[in-house]
């Protein structure tokens, strides 16, 4: 899933490298814009109606590069960063309410998975209460970067947390106990028996230094708007522990 062309030369070399890689001719690139909740329908429409529609894991990926550079670095405002949250935020659950039905169909001996990847700072708002800070479309300015993102990743695996109580509550055929004849109860699956086939999870790679550093500098340059002092910062860093580590 990318939100460029598939015919664009970026995403050819990426799908040819990974084929080459995995050597694995069956990977393919769709696009779709998950800022557009209508490109998302398009994208699962089609995914749904297609010939092949099985699926055996999605990963979200989108939410762990970080959102928003402090102080000088910053060239957007703090509402702009927290729509951009709330954006992605919002196609992970659109994605996983769509392509939902096609999940719960498939056979009971088959192993899904779905993996969101969420940012590094939920440790930052771990310790704090639940606010009206976590919905969406509000923030405040006064609360650190760190903050916001740590919201962010509690958000989204609270959603995930949510997902997995409800796939284990759902019947499952190989799972529901037979009727007796002339029985007047309806029996019950246990619910330490019952365990859904669908696993759901949130995942942390931790701190990486395009997905996590580049971002809170604002050190993107082949990013419009990015920060002179961010790139410097970044390639001080970055050469300063290359040299420590030799």
């Amino acid at each position: 899933m990318t939100p460029e062309p598939v015919e664009s030369t970026k995403v050819s070399i990426l799908v040819d490298l990974l084929r080459s890689t995995t050597s694995n001719e069956q990977i393919y690139a769709e696009e779709c814009d998950l800022s557009s909740p209508a490109s998302v329908r398009h994208f699962c429409t089609k995914f749904l109606t297609g010939k092949e529609h099985r699926l055996d894991a999605i990963i979200f990926a989108h939410e762990h590069k970080g959102i928003g550079s402090p102080g000088r670095l910053s060239t957007t405002s703090v509402s702009q960063d927290q729509k951009e949250r709330d954006s992605t935020s919002l196609a992970t659950f659109l994605i996983t309410t769509l392509l939902l039905p096609a999940l719960l169909v498939a056979p009971s001996e088959r192993d899904i998975r779905i993996i969101n990847v969420v940012n590094p700072f939920y440790a930052a708002a771990a310790g704090l209460p639940f606010s009206p800070s976590l919905s969406f479309g509000s923030s405040s300015s006064s609360n650190s970067l760190f903050l916001r993102e740590g919201h962010r990743s509690l958000r989204s695996t609270i959603l995930t947390r949510h997902l997995q109580r409800v796939l284990d509550a759902l019947p499952h055929a190989s799972q529901v106990p037979k009727t007796e004849d002339g029985s007047s109860t309806v029996p019950v699956v246990s619910s330490k028996l019952q365990k859904s086939n669908i696993i759901a999870v949130s995942v942390s790679p931790g701190i990486g230094r395009a997905d996590t550093i580049s971002p809170l500098l604002n050190a993107d340059w082949n990013a419009s708007g990015s920060s002179y002092l961010g790139i410097f910062l970044y390639l001080f860093f970055f050469f300063t522990f290359v040299q420590l580590n030799y």
